[in-house]
């Protein structure tokens, strides 16, 4: 597990630690397709066991719901060779062809772990943690990869809430539909702020709209900058 590329060979001797005796050349001959498919099955069935809790932890704070459940989708570069199975999204010099994307959902108050094994390019608001259904009462927070204003109204009429930042270009209006300039409120420097309003021009979702200043935002930006300059340098050489 330490090596992470480990060669035939090494497979091998590891094996031999384990009472299974089978040479190199033996283990090669057994790379085939079937045992790719075999592989990804039980990678699969590995995963989509849930861990959880015998009882649940008691904090007031969580308490307030029936759950509270994190979702993110997080993506795994491949050697190219598994393109067939789990292709990525290509396209730029630093896309992978192949990948794998984990689509998690971890429940707070049981610590129950839910993966899901997608393509790379499988797109975030369409997985299936996604577009789960959740008891009433219970709370998302979840990544903007899933931010889609139809199926948030829907979890709404169900009864569950959930906690996103605000999709860019989103519109914002009041409550009586008029719209708001989100910049020039910025501008004012207000650092903390909570307000009523409607998003979507279309869905007009009730919502509570949240402005918190990050303290973290020069440092994010100068990070940025940094990552930029680094991808011209590579470029140029």
């Amino acid at each position: 597990m330490q090596n992470h590329q480990p060669s035939v060979e090494g497979l091998a001797r590891a094996a031999y630690t384990h009472d299974l005796k089978v040479s190199a050349q033996g283990l090669d001959k057994r790379f085939t397709e079937k045992a790719c498919a075999f592989m990804k099955s039980v990678l699969e069935e590995a995963v989509a066991q849930v861990i959880v809790a015998d009882d649940q932890i008691d904090i007031n704070l969580l308490n307030r719901f029936t759950a509270v459940y994190i979702a993110d989708c997080s993506t795994v570069s491949l050697p190219a060779e598994c393109v067939d199975l789990w292709q990525g999204v290509g396209g730029s010099w630093s896309a992978s062809q192949a990948a794998l994307k984990l689509d998690t959902r971890l429940e707070l108050k049981t610590g129950a772990l839910h993966l899901g094994l997608l393509p790379g390019r499988h797109s975030d608001s369409r997985s299936p943690v996604a577009e789960a259904v959740h008891e009433p009462g219970s709370l998302r927070l979840q990544d903007l990869g899933y931010f889609n204003l139809g199926r948030m109204k829907a979890q709404h009429g169900r009864g569950e809430y959930w906690l996103s930042r605000l999709q860019p270009r989103t519109g914002v209006l009041t409550m009586d539909g008029r719209p708001i300039d989100l910049l020039a409120l910025l501008k004012q420097g207000i650092t903390r702020h909570e307000m009523k309003v409607r998003i979507g021009a279309s869905e007009q979702l009730a919502v509570r709209l949240l402005i918190w200043k990050s303290k973290y935002l020069r440092q994010s930006r100068r990070l940025v900058n940094v990552n930029r300059s680094k991808r011209v340098k590579m470029f140029a050489t």
